[in-house]
């Protein structure tokens, strides 16, 4: 019996089974039918100075999530990530940076406010700046709320449950079952051949 490819056959069915364990199909369904108030910078080249301080310009707007993590997932969190939605755009805001020349970053406790910065000097930043949007608002529902929610529902009973319990079940079991298979073929390599 080949050992050495019974383990790597293991080990690749046990990763394809963590893999789908990650599913957050629900969520996705869920975030369709929601929306977040939030404000992302327009024009990440131009600084404006007024007062002693450097601001940049961006434009509140509605949001949707198109990516977050799920929650059994282990490791570092990756930032949720968010769409602006095309029509939604509000009124101009700006919010106070820092630079140190090459790197441009919002300052230490400042937030997006209404200024009359028009009278300030603009002028070109040391690089782009383009961060991610800044989610300030509630979750807010929307219309398409009537169906991502049943469907949201739907998805967690039918696909994500069924995928992290079976990753659950079967994933652990084949990676305590590999790794002495693992070990055994290693083993059998060792020897030498036998003699005729």
């Amino acid at each position: 019996m080949n050992f050495k490819s019974l383990g790597r056959s293991l080990i690749c069915l046990a990763a394809g089974f963590g893999g789908v364990s990650c599913t957050n199909l629900y969520q996705h369904c869920f975030d369709m039918g929601a929306e977040y108030s939030g404000v992302e910078v327009v024009q990440g080249s131009t600084g404006y100075r007024m007062g002693g301080k450097t601001y940049v310009m961006g434009r509140r707007a509605t949001f949707r999530r198109v990516e977050c993590d799920p929650p059994m997932l282990i490791g570092k969190p990756i930032p949720d990530r968010f769409c602006k939605i095309d029509g939604t755009e509000q009124e101009l805001l700006y919010r106070e940076v820092t630079h140190d020349g090459k790197l441009v970053s919002y300052a230490e406790n400042s937030s997006w406010k209404h200024l009359p910065i028009p009278a300030g000097t603009p002028y070109v930043l040391p690089g782009e700046f383009t961060p991610a949007p800044t989610i300030d608002g509630e979750r807010q529902l929307n219309a398409r709320a009537l169906y991502a929610y049943p469907l949201g529902v739907v998805a967690g009973v039918l696909v994500d449950a069924p995928l992290n319990a079976l990753a659950v079940g079967v994933a652990g079991p084949l990676m305590v079952c590999s790794t002495p298979l693992m070990v055994v073929s290693a083993q059998q390599q060792q020897l030498p051949p036998p003699i005729e």
